[in-house]
């Protein structure tokens, strides 16, 4: 929509690693100071703050700019909508029912909130040279075959939601219903900091039958990903990590929004009906729950239809 402009996007350090090396951003600002210095010295023709997170909020309220879109703070100390559009978004993080009733993707609201028709919905990640050949190099010295499928399993989801992740026991019978069905498939262990121990589990638990990726910063974990042909993941930066590298994803949803997430015609979302899905809480004492439901029977069935899409080369 504006070809000639140029855009400073600020965010903390560690989302730092998601934006590089993108032709779209200009500048990259990740520093307290450094924030502060430009709010207090330039003016930009348009701000754009889509988040309710109060930090975010109160730096949107320094900045000098023409037009601003979506979330400030109002001098009563609290988050505010600054636009019409912003005000739906900003009620659903408050409200259950609103945010159950949501039928928009998350991309779209986004869209609406800066004014803008949405020509494409895919994430944006751009990997380098480097971390291209450092994802091919390691393959080769795991001797894994890309001629044949590669399923990558992101096993967790980080803490702020406990409850995407699916249950150890159930991606233990994943792992041994693949390779019983399809023992010529490859099964990769990945995750984060906060998925090591699981994965050892896993590895111990499924010996022979996978190889642990172990733990890698995110952009070289990122270029390892997009080594696979069908991803396995709750919904977590993995899950958008896929869709930005283009892989087939198989998407587990229970405690947050399935509806909200627009898998760009490359995945597949598995959930369970009940009238509580959604819920974004940490504790439930349902049982079963919503991700006992999704069964491994299920993940399979929707694993080899989406290795039916995958370009196995």
């Amino acid at each position: 929509a504006y070809s000639s402009s140029q855009i400073t996007w600020m965010t903390l350090e560690p989302s730092r690693a998601l934006l590089e090396n993108n032709p779209n951003i200009d500048r990259i600002v990740d520093r307290w100071e450094e924030m502060s210095a430009i709010l207090q010295t330039e003016h930009f023709d348009m701000a754009i703050n889509p988040d309710a997170n109060p930090q975010a909020a109160r730096l949107f309220e320094m900045v000098s700019a023409d037009e601003k879109f979506g979330m400030g703070w109002a001098k009563a100390g609290h988050v505010r909508a600054c636009t019409e559009e912003a005000e739906l978004w900003l009620r659903m993080g408050f409200f259950d029912d609103i945010k159950r009733a949501n039928r928009e993707t998350y991309q779209a609201i986004i869209h609406q909130i800066c004014r803008l028709e949405m020509v494409d919905p895919k994430p944006s990640l751009h990997l380098t040279e480097d971390e291209l050949h450092f994802a091919r190099e390691y393959f080769q010295s795991l001797n894994l075959d890309r001629q044949r499928p590669v399923i990558g399993m992101n096993t967790g989801a980080g803490k702020r939601w406990a409850k995407k992740s699916g249950k150890l026991e159930q991606q233990v019978e994943l792992v041994h219903l693949v390779k019983d069905k399809h023992p010529g498939w490859q099964i990769l262990l990945l995750g984060g900091p906060e998925e090591v121990e699981r994965n050892k589990i896993l590895e111990k638990r499924c010996a022979n039958l996978l190889t642990n990726t172990g733990l890698h910063p995110v952009r070289k974990f990122a270029a390892l990903l997009g080594q696979t042909h069908v991803i396995i993941t709750a919904d977590t930066l993995a899950l958008h990590i896929g869709l930005a590298l283009g892989r087939q994803v198989v998407a587990l949803f229970g405690p947050t929004s399935h509806v909200e997430i627009d898998l760009c015609a490359s995945g597949e979302k598995l959930f369970a009906e009940l009238e509580c899905l959604g819920c974004y809480l940490n504790d439930c004492d349902q049982s079963p729950d919503c991700m006992d439901l999704i069964t491994p029977e299920m993940v399979l069935a929707a694993v080899e239809r989406r290795l039916d899409k995958a370009d196995l080369a």
